[in-house]
């Protein structure tokens, strides 16, 4: 099986980069213009991992010792009355060690305050617009929503006339003691449980930690005083091998006194090792909205503020602004197993539709098609509301094996089509082009109604071997186009532009009436070797683009504009007619390494824009953002002009070492178990 089924956040990427493309200026022509469009689609894919601190209320949804905590792909911090908790992942231990279904390890510490009062008053200032949502379980009851979320946390007298006020600083956690007047700084003393030892250099207080020192410099000591800020000579001093506290020097009394240090974890800290991102949608506005999996809620056993989550893995979904840097809306989904998300697609309204699959028996479920869990595990289908705090509907789809969802569409009127693949023989159809599976898995196209409670059809797509869906793409009539990988020499063909399998893995491309129960038209698309198709677009014409991965040197060919494989695979990107009996272009599109494409959109000009990964030092480059090869895989995002099909510009961009070697792993494992 191909390297495939790469997470949909690199697939998605093209989504982001159609926003930042005017259509009117199709052709940049000068560096700045390119790194300006690419900076702004960076800063929307990876805006979830770089917002500010947001400190959330608990109300229930976690252990009931914790008062507030703040999550982040990297890092999940505690607070309760006795100290604060901090859960990283360390980035080099991320990419060594994630899987799919592992965790990458993760350090664990807290930081307690000793002597300090039993029951401070903890209170969350400066609110914050965003909030939080769990949907854990099927019992409506037991969510919760509309959690609200701060700009920082006050622990009032926690000692003696002494407040600590915690706060972000980008992703930083800060803190100030403020010492009111006729109390002592003498008082505070904090102790690290959880670390190798502790020690000042230069001033800076250093903890070691199995994965590198966590510092906080030298704290900057002042009073307000008539309207100037006085600094005040002091420092760290420690108490033992593992507390601290602050030496001040003389003050003014009769002032309140605030040491100000800054912890700075952040240094080594990088993406996450267990929160997988993996959809992206771009609404009308340019909102973000991001969907993955994560395992990061789960607090450590060995602590006793374990969060009471659904399962190992739950599926999340949060809404960025349109400039990335505030959170309209975060929500859980998931029951008590484990829940995975494949995708994401956003309508007109706002409302997000999330597809995936789940071993949960009791994942939430609203209004559904299928109520009850039906197999080994089920695909899902669920769609929010616009402000992600309830949930319009959310349904099961399956039979009584292994059912799982990899892509999403959405029509005009908010209906849901989604292709993926199936083991059982009793899968749900209705009104089905094929009402029988027909080998060892088949790929499945459903419709479902916008309420999400009724099937407009259902269908098995597929012949004697096995057959997978990736991509659906839906055109202004309703009619789906799905694409995948096929091993059945029988697939279902109709006036095809390739009318046989070359014995080997073949795309298949095909376009299904808007009833879903008769092909347009369905051909292969290969060569005599492993090909997978992995993207499909549609333009108003209702020709189909599709990208994919091919390893043939054969691989159909019409007005090219890379006429050879060049590397161990390429991608490729083929435009056919909208009968599907001709090509109007197909290239390859790749180096002398491993090139694998996985996203594909169309502007209103025909151009397609492409995104996958690359090894090759030698992957083809016009006017590009960056020149060379950075890492082990590069993304890569290509755009391809309608006549003739030359590539305009290709930006081989830079991601960091984490990402992609977590993606990497991810899609070695997907194509594993298939």
């Amino acid at each position: 099986m191909l390297r495939k089924t790469i997470l949909s956040s690199v697939v998605l990427l093209i989504l982001i980069l159609m926003v930042v493309y005017p259509l009117s200026d199709l052709m940049p022509r000068n560096r700045s213009i390119a790194t300006a469009a690419l900076a702004t689609k960076e800063n929307i894919q990876e805006a979830y991992g770089k917002l500010p601190l947001l400190f959330i209320q608990n109300q229930g949804q976690l252990d009931e010792s914790v008062e507030y905590y703040v999550k982040s792909p990297s890092q999940t911090l505690y607070f309760t009355k006795e100290s604060i908790v901090f859960d990283l992942t360390p980035n080099n231990q991320a990419a060594a060690s994630a899987t799919a279904d592992s965790q990458a390890d993760r350090l664990v510490f807290s930081l307690d305050f000793l002597g300090a009062s039993s029951n401070p008053s903890i209170e969350g200032t400066d609110k914050d617009g965003a909030v939080v949502n769990y949907f854990i379980g099927n019992d409506p009851e037991k969510w919760h929503t509309d959690i609200p979320t701060y700009k920082e946390v006050v622990y009032h007298d926690i000692y003696p006339s002494v407040d600590l006020r915690l706060f972000g600083k980008g992703n930083v956690l800060e803190y100030d003691f403020v010492v009111r007047p006729g109390a002592s700084p003498d008082d505070i003393a904090l102790a690290y449980n959880g670390i190798d030892s502790l020690r000042i250099e230069n001033g800076e207080l250093v903890a070691a930690t199995a994965f590198g020192d966590i510092e906080q410099y030298m704290p900057y000591i002042y009073q307000q005083i008539g309207g100037e800020k006085v600094q005040v000579d002091g420092g760290f001093r420690l108490g033992g091998s593992d507390t601290y506290g602050f030496y001040v020097a003389d003050y003014d009394n009769c002032y309140p006194l605030v040491i100000d240090p800054t912890l700075a974890y952040s240094t080594f800290l990088g993406g996450s090792g267990f929160d997988h991102g993996q959809g992206i949608a771009v609404d009308s506005s340019g909102g973000a909205y991001v969907a993955g999996r994560t395992t990061s809620g789960n607090f450590p056993t060995r602590n006793p503020y374990q969060v009471t989550k659904g399962g190992d893995y739950d599926v999340f979904v949060a809404k960025l602004s349109a400039v990335g840097n505030s959170l309209i809306y975060s929500t859980y989904l998931g029951g008590s197993q484990n829940d995975y998300c494949r995708g994401i697609a956003v309508d007109s309204a706002g409302d997000a539709y999330v597809v995936g699959f789940t071993t949960s028996t009791d994942f939430p479920t609203r209004d559904p098609y299928q109520g009850t869990y039906a197999g080994r595990d089920d695909a899902f289908v669920a769609r929010l509301s616009a402000d992600g705090n309830a949930l319009v509907y959310s349904t099961y789809l399956g039979g009584s094996e292994y059912d799982r969802v990899e892509g999403i569409a959405v029509d005009s009127t908010s209906s849901a089509y989604i292709t993926g693949w199936t083991f059982s023989t009793n899968f749900p159809t209705q009104n089905p082009y094929q009402g029988i599976k027909g080998g060892d898995y088949d790929a499945f196209v459903t419709k479902l109604s916008a309420a999400g409670n009724s099937l407009i059809y259902s269908t098995y797509l597929g012949g004697s071997g096995f057959d997978q869906g990736n991509g659906i793409a839906v055109d202004a009539s309703g009619g789906a186009y799905v694409t995948g990988l096929t091993s059945s020499l029988n697939f279902p063909t109709r006036d095809p532009y390739q009318g046989k399998n070359d014995l080997s893995l073949d795309v298949f491309v095909a376009r299904l009436s808007a009833a879903g129960n008769s092909l347009v038209y369905s051909t292969y698309l290969g060569g005599n070797d492993g090909d997978q198709g992995n993207g499909i677009a549609v333009d108003s014409t209702g020709s189909a683009y599709v990208i994919g991965e091919t390893y043939s040197n054969n691989f159909p060919i019409e007005n090219p504009y890379q006429g050879t494989r060049a590397g161990l695979s390429d991608a490729f990107v083929t435009k056919l007619s909208p009968a599907g009996n001709s090509l109007i272009y197909s290239t390859y599109l790749g180096g002398s390494g491993f090139d694998d494409g996985c996203g594909i959109a169309i502007d209103a000009s025909s151009c397609a824009y492409v995104t996958g990964l690359t090894s090759s030092l030698n992957f083809p480059t016009r006017n590009p953002y960056q020149e060379t090869n950075a890492g082990s895989y590069d993304v890569f995002v290509s755009k391809i002009a309608l006549a003739p099909p030359t590539v305009i510009t290709v930006a081989a961009v830079a991601v960091l070492v984490l990402v992609t070697a977590v993606v990497l792993v991810m899609s070695f494992r997907r194509s594993n178990t298939m």
